[in-house]
């Protein structure tokens, strides 16, 4: 195997710049771009992926998702934006949507996805529901899949 050992990488010109452990520390350690609607085995659909090798439908609006790769430890961070273009999640009630991530560990997360209706008589209820599109970054400190942590 064979290794480059740099401190700064630069682009051909020149005029561009930055140290490894940015682009190491910088890059996602796995994405996903996937539709939500219904079940995994039926309407779900994988558009694009890296280090994500399966997803578990755990229930309306509840995802668990696995990594190809495992990462070092779970103190990563996961950025998670969801789309309702259309269908039920999409009314004109609908005032704001939130995910929230119970659970991760080195090898899977889980994320759910909550709507609050203008409607609703109690403040803060939520509602789950399917989002049309869930889009996932996760980001983890140097060395979490590729590289060994160095001395």
């Amino acid at each position: 195997m064979s290794s480059v050992v740099v401190d700064t990488l630069a682009n051909a010109k020149g005029n561009i710049r930055f140290g490894t452990d940015d682009l190491v520390n910088g890059c996602a350690q796995g994405w996903i771009n996937l539709s939500g609607i219904g079940p995994v085995s039926t309407a779900l659909t994988v558009r694009a992926a890296f280090n994500i090798s399966s997803i578990t439908d755990l229930g309306v609006g509840n995802y668990k998702f696995f990594f190809t790769q495992p990462l070092l430890n779970n103190r990563y961070v996961i950025n998670v934006d969801i789309a309702r273009l259309g269908g039920a999640a999409s009314n004109n009630n609908i005032m704001s949507t939130e995910v929230d991530v119970p659970s991760m560990s080195t090898t899977s997360f889980e994320i759910i996805t909550n709507y609050y209706g203008a409607s609703q008589t109690v403040a803060g209820q939520t509602n789950t529901f399917d989002p049309d599109g869930i889009y996932i970054c996760c980001y983890a400190s140097q060395g979490s899949i590729f590289l060994p942590d160095l001395p």
